[in-house]
This record gives C-alpha cells, sequence and structure tokens, in this order.
C-alpha cells in the first residue's frame, strides 16, 4: 500500500516543493527588475522636470536683471545730465514692469537707503533698505555685480519676495544708490502649482547656503530661510555637483522620495523636485498583487494536483490484490512479447542514439551560429562608430577645403587686382605732379585716385578673407583697443541698443594688427545692432583669457591647425533676432548677406582675419534669442609696444640704379616712371630668369625690387641667386600679399625690406629709404 511506497510519496513531495520554489524566485526577480523601473523612470521624470524648471527661472531672472541694467543705465545717464527726473524715471520704470510680468516691482533706493524711485501713486517713502544684505553689499564694493538676496518679507508689499540689485554710481564713480526689482515667491509657487507631482511630490527652490527659498506644498518647516536639508543633499552639494538624483527620507515631513536637483545657470541657485515611492509605485504595488494572486493559485492547483495523485495512487494499490491474481496467466504471455520487446527496445535505444547525436550537432551549431551574431553585431556596431566618425571628419574636410579653395581663389583674383591697381594709383599720381594744378582734369585724376582706393579697399577684404592681408605686426591690449574705440561704437550703434563693456583687467597681449582687429569689431558690433533693430537691447562686449584643450578646439571655425595652450578671447554677443541653422551654415560665405544692401563680404573678412592670425571663431545663435561670437587669438605673453613714427622728407631724392623685376607690364612701366621721380635710372626684368642675367651683366646695380610671385623663376628662387651672385646684394620684396606672410619666408635671409601692391610713391619712397 501507499505507506509502504515512502519514497514515492517523498519524490512527489520534493517535486512539488521545488516546482513551487522556482515560481516563487522568477516571481521574486520579476518584482524587483520591475521595481528598479520604476525607480529609474522616477529619477528620469524628476531630473526632466528640475531641467525644465531651470530654463523656467533662469529665463525669468535674466528678463529681472536686463530690466535692471535698462533701469542702471537710465538712472546713471540722468545723472550725467545732474539729477534723476522722478516722473520720467518711474514713467520709466513701470513701462518695464509691463514688459514683465513675473517681476513684482522695481525700486530705486538712494545713496542712504531710503526708497525713492518706483513707488506706487500716492504711496509715500516709508521704508529705508540700508540694512538690507544687497544694499550694504553694492555700498562696500564697488566691483559687486547682480546681488541675489536671501528671502525677504517686503516693508512695503508685505509679500515674502527675493531681491535682485544693481548699484548705480554717479558720473565719478562714487555711489549713488541701488536698483533692485523683487520675484514674487508667489509667483513660483503659482509656477509650481501648475505641475503634477503626485499626492506627496515637492518642489523646492533653495539659495546658495541651500536654505529654502520656495516649498511646494508648502508646511510649517517650508517658510523661506529654513536650512532643513537632509545629509545627502548637502554632501553631494559639498562635492561640487550642479545636478544630480538621490532617494532619501524628507527632513520635513519624514516621507521618502527620489529627489533630482540642478543649479540654476549663472545664478547661486538649486531647484529640487521629488516624487513620493507611494505615488509612482502605484502601478508596481497593482504588479505586486497580481503576482501574489497569481502564486497563490498556482500552489494551490499543485497542492490539489499532488492530493489527486496521491488518491489515483490509492486506487491503483487497491485493484494490484486483483491483478496479482491474474499474473501468473499473463507471465507466459509476457515471456513471448519480451523478445519481441527487446529487438524493438535495441531499435528505439539505436534510433535514440542517433536523435542524441543529431541534438547534440545542431545544439552545437546554435551556439556557434549565436557566437557569430554577437560578433556580427559588435561588428555592425564598431563599424556604424567609425562610419559617422568618418562622415563628421569628411563634412569638416569639406567646409575646410571649401574655405581653402575660396581663399586661394580671393588671394589669386586680389594679387592679380592689385598688380593693375598699381598701375592706376602710380599713373595717377603721378600725372598729379606733372599737370597744371588748374587744370580741369586734376578733379578727375582725384576720381581716378579715390576709386582705386575703394578698389584696393575691396581688394585687402578679399586678402582678408584668404588669410592674406596686410598685417602690422604688434602686441596689443584688447582692453585698451576697446577702450580707445568705445566712443566711435557708441555712435555708429542704434540710440535704442545700451553697449556694455566686460574687460577682464591684467589681460594677456596678442600679436596682431591693430587696423584689422578694429575691422573685426566694428563688423560685429554693427551687425549686433541692426540684429537688435528698433527694439530696445543689450550689446555685450566681454574680453578675457582661458586654456583651451584639443576637445574645446574642436568645435570652433578654423580648428585645422589649432594648438592647445593659452587664448585671449573677445565675445560680442547680443539680444537681436538670432540666426537660424540655414544661415548659420552660410554665415561666412563670400558673398552671402541677409542685409538688402552690403557685398555679403564683411563676415568672410572677419574668417580671412582671423585665420591670418592664427585664431578660431565659435558662434552660438537661436532665433529670437540673441547671437554671440567668441574670436580666440593665440596669447602672446608679451607688454604692449607703442610705436611712434617720423615721416621721412618730402623733397628726397636717390641715385644709382634700380632692378625692377614684375612680370606684370603695367607694373614695370608705373614703377620706372615712379623711380624716375626720386632721381634713380631704372632696369626693367619681366621675371627672375632675366633678372639674374641682367645682374650679371651689370655690376653697378643699388638695388634690387623684386615682385615675388613669377612664372619661370618666381620671386624667393630668384633671391637665393642674386644672393649667391653677391651676397650683400639689397633686395626689396614686392607682393599682393601680407608683409608678416612674406617676412617670414625670408626670416635671417637678409631682405632688405617689403613693400605691397599697390602701393602709392609714399610708400615706395620709405621702403627704398629704409635701406
Amino acid at each position: 500500500m501507499l505507506q509502504n511506497n515512502p519514497r514515492f510519496l517523498f519524490r512527489i513531495i520534493f517535486g512539488v516543493l521545488l516546482m513551487n520554489l522556482l515560481v516563487f524566485g522568477l516571481s521574486g526577480y520579476s518584482l524587483y527588475t520591475s521595481r528598479m523601473h520604476y525607480d529609474e523612470q522616477a529619477r528620469i521624470e524628476t531630473g526632466n522636470l528640475a531641467r525644465a524648471l531651470e530654463y523656467s527661472i533662469s529665463g525669468i531672472l535674466d528678463k529681472i536683471d536686463l530690466a535692471l541694467w535698462d533701469g542702471k543705465a537710465e538712472a546713471e545717464r540722468q545723472l550725467a545730465k545732474g539729477e534723476i527726473n522722478r516722473a520720467s524715471f518711474d514713467r520709466h520704470i513701470a513701462s518695464t514692469l509691463n514688459n514683465i510680468p513675473e517681476m513684482g516691482e522695481i525700486r530705486m533706493a538712494a545713496a542712504n537707503g531710503d526708497i525713492v524711485f518706483g513707488l506706487e501713486p500716492g504711496e509715500r517713502n516709508t521704508a529705508n533698505v540700508a540694512d538690507r544684505d544687497y544694499f550694504i553689499a553694492h555700498r562696500d564694493n564697488p566691483a559687486t555685480g547682480l546681488f541675489i538676496s536671501k528671502p525677504v518679507l517686503g516693508r512695503i508689499s508685505k509679500k515674502w519676495h527675493i531681491n535682485l540689485a544693481r548699484r548705480v554710481n554717479n558720473p565719478d564713480g562714487t555711489f549713488a544708490g541701488v536698483i533692485h526689482g523683487n520675484l514674487q515667491i508667489s509667483q513660483i509657487q503659482k509656477q509650481f502649482a501648475s505641475y503634477d507631482l503626485g499626492k506627496n511630490g515637492i518642489m523646492t527652490l533653495r539659495s546658495n547656503d541651500l536654505s529654502i527659498v520656495v516649498r511646494y506644498p508648502e508646511t510649517e518647516k517650508s517658510t523661506p530661510g529654513n536650512v532643513s536639508i537632509t545629509n545627502e543633499f548637502s554632501r553631494i552639494i559639498k562635492e561640487g555637483k550642479t545636478s544630480g538624483s538621490y532617494m532619501v527620507t524628507s527632513s520635513i515631513d519624514g516621507i521618502h522620495r527620489v529627489i533630482s536637483f540642478r543649479k540654476i545657470n549663472n545664478y547661486p541657485l538649486y531647484i529640487n523636485c521629488g516624487f513620493t515611492s507611494q505615488d509612482y509605485l502605484t502601478a508596481w504595488y497593482l504588479e505586486l498583487y497580481k503576482q501574489l494572486t497569481l502564486v497563490v493559485l498556482f500552489v494551490f492547483i499543485t497542492l490539489a494536483s499532488v492530493r489527486y495523485v496521491i488518491s489515483s495512487w490509492k486506487e491503483k494499490q487497491a485493484t494490484f490484490d486483483e491483478l496479482s491474481a491474474t499474473r501468473d496467466e499473463l507471465e507466459h504471455r509476457v515471456a513471448e512479447r519480451t523478445l519481441e520487446l527487446q529487438n524493438m527496445n535495441d531499435n528505439l535505444l539505436t534510433q535514440s542514439s542517433q536523435l542524441l547525436e543529431e541534438i547534440s550537432i545542431r545544439r552545437t551549431a546554435e551556439e556557434e551560429l549565436a557566437a557569430k551574431n554577437r560578433q556580427l553585431e559588435h561588428e555592425i556596431t564598431i563599424r556604424k562608430q567609425a562610419e559617422d566618425e568618418r562622415n563628421k571628419m569628411e563634412n569638416k574636410m569639406q567646409q575646410t577645403q571649401k574655405l581653402e579653395s575660396l581663399g586661394v581663389l580671393a588671394g589669386g583674383i586680389a594679387h592679380d587686382f592689385n598688380n593693375i591697381l598699381t598701375a592706376i594709383i602710380g599713373n595717377a599720381e603721378l600725372a598729379l605732379l606733372r599737370v597744371n594744378k588748374e587744370s580741369p582734369g586734376v578733379d578727375n585724376l582725384h576720381k581716378i585716385e579715390e576709386a582705386a582706393a575703394r578698389a584696393a579697399d575691396l581688394a585687402k577684404q578679399m586678402l582678408a578673407y584668404s588669410g592674406k592681408g596686410k598685417f602690422v605686426i604688434e602686441n596689443i591690449n584688447l582692453n585698451l583697443l576697446l577702450e580707445d574705440m568705445l566712443h566711435m561704437l557708441e555712435v555708429s550703434i542704434s540710440k535704442k541698443a545700451v553697449l556694455r563693456l566686460n574687460l577682464i583687467p591684467d589681460l594677456p597681449t596678442v600679436e596682431a594688427d591693430a587696423t584689422q582687429i578694429r575691422q573685426i569689431i566694428m563688423n560685429l558690433v554693427i551687425n549686433a545692432s541692426e540684429a537688435i533693430g528698433e527694439k530696445s537691447g543689450v550689446i555685450a562686449v566681454t574680453t578675457g583669457c582661458m586654456d583651451c584643450n584639443k576637445e574645446y578646439l574642436k568645435d570652433v571655425w578654423l580648428d585645422e591647425n589649432l594648438s592647445q595652450g593659452l587664448y585671449v578671447y573677445l565675445e560680442i554677443a547680443d539680444t537681436g533676432c538670432g540666426m537660424d541653422t540655414h544661415t548659420l551654415a552660410k554665415l561666412f560665405d563670400p558673398f552671402f548677406t541677409t542685409k538688402f544692401t552690403g557685398r555679403g563680404l564683411g563676415m568672410a573678412a572677419v574668417l580671412g582675419i582671423v585665420r591670418g592670425h592664427k585664431g578660431a571663431i565659435k558662434v552660438h545663435s537661436e532665433p529670437g534669442r540673441g547671437t554671440s561670437f567668441k574670436i580666440l587669438l593665440p596669447a602672446s605673453g608679451k607688454p604692449a609696444r607703442i610705436f611712434n613714427y617720423d615721416g621721412f622728407e618730402n623733397n628726397w631724392k636717390g641715385s644709382g640704379t634700380v632692378l625692377l623685376v614684375d612680370d606684370e607690364e603695367t607694373v614695370r612701366g608705373i614703377g620706372k616712371d615712379m623711380l624716375l621721380e626720386f632721381g634713380f635710372t631704372t632696369i626693367t626684368a619681366n621675371d627672375g630668369r632675366e633678372a639674374v642675367e641682367i645682374f650679371k651683366s651689370t655690376p653697378d646695380i643699388s638695388f634690387v625690387i623684386l615682385d615675388l610671385t613669377m612664372p619661370h623663376m618666381d620671386g624667393e628662387q630668384c633671391f637665393r641667386e642674386l644672393r649667391q651672385l653677391k651676397p650683400d646684394v639689397k633686395v626689396i620684396m614686392s607682393s599682393g600679399f601680407s608683409e608678416h606672410e612674406v617676412t617670414q619666408k625670408f626670416m635671417g635671409k637678409g631682405l632688405a625690406g617689403f613693400i605691397q601692391k599697390p602701393y602709392k610713391l609714399s610708400a615706395l619712397k620709405e621702403a627704398i629709404q629704409k635701406i
């Protein structure tokens, strides 16, 4: 009977127990992974919410700061005229408040702390803010910029708010007072209330010392200024992190939450968003109940099945005795069938062996296929990454090649153009010297000179784009250059645009051409003013220096040959209309313009000038949010020098024989006439090969004027040949390219001088006098 078969009963119970344990394990693992998923999803959602609130609050603070700048500028403008007109200034403040609904008020306190401007109609001056932290900070330290206060209870409005304040100076720089605006805490609470955080979710805005500015929903412990924080959040902030997520039990209400925080960009404020586990795990708890129900149902079914099996076994045991009676009778039949079954068994064993072998082979093949699939997926991933990197490099290379090709084309055109202009300007000057001053043709010659000068300016822009413009290299302090240009910049921009200089002291010098740097500044500032248009706006001009590594220099214009190190930067930012992606892509293309007038060479020239100074440009722009240009120039670390130029005497004359070498007949002709005007006898040659032969046969040549670019034998090779014939030969090199680029080629080789095409009589005379 059953009690005589304990092994069978044990096997049944063990099998059922093992099956139930397996079900419990799988269910538990499923619930654990699901719980981890819900926790991660909560972190992502709170992180996204914190990022959205950061952008929103940062935008509000930016607008308030801009309003304070505008009010500061208006107050200082009126102070410069004598005193502030109360009615005019109050109207200006009211107009600003209408444009910024988030801002509760703008008021201005005098130097003694009394609030005298920005009061409501009929409101009397009943408050003094001399004890406020923002007033003390600006009064005691002129260098204090934007100051954001801790939450305060307004003495006039009787409402909680945070103050943003800026210093107002008298014309002599002394303290005139503080203009401050506030952001009502109730406004931030309304914004927080517009988001669905669940039943027990929270949002907090904390100041730099981690005290509460706003908490939603409010509790007894959430009064502004309360510094109750968790150890976890305090530890993360001390580590210097500006964003992140963590799980913690609140020190205010004791509820467990997942919290995400972010530091608001450029402001000493932190935004925290949190979901409670009770809210975001509601679906998980439902899943838990379903899993438990299914497990209980499975256990019940397995136990019922065991009971049924045992019951059936008992019934079979009851019939065992009856079957024993017939066993003897069946044994004979069994014996007869045994042999037959044995044969069948042998066949089955053979087939089973073959089947097992096939299964083993198939399993091995499947494992090999899975391994190859994994390897193929890995190779596909690597290939895709390589292809993305190659496409990025190809795009950058195409842009570089495009700029280089256009630069070579512009440089070639400008070089040939300069040869033509040399002849035009020279002939016009010689004609002015030789005709009667009362001749009616004098005006026409002056117009020819003016037109040629404008054409020369156009050629200079084309050379600037090619990076081969005329450079007068000196050590320049950008701060001094900007201060000298300040008045010219102010009169060149819209009257509704405020020009703000943010100059970092002790700025390293850069080796640059001051004229071309001024061209960059004028182009960018005027473009910024036109982008602002008829609206009020700010143009911020900032200088500074920074160490740039390879990673930072990847995301710039003209990054092909830049080396990491110390760079001086000039940043010009505006609050104008901005540019879309399509305009940004064509920004530096020659002849591309968004204006009704203009040749479209301004930004192309800026790019060429920066390239010629081995610098780079970073551009950031968004439609409707303004544009920022950052010009990076290698720091020289040398002191700026002041060059005093003494002119040469006007009636100077020379003597001797000059060899003039140029492949352009017009340049040879006008050059010969100019040299004759100075008293020189001139021999001309149309290429370097002919010049060497003439020099060999003419021993009394005083000096040589040699063109750099010529067929058959260029100026560089001709210079070497002449030096071999006469080591102390005096050679003035002539070219349409920049002096800096040409003299670099002949550094230490004994070049006597340089003159850039197109040149005038005065420039030629200066070059000759220097040797």
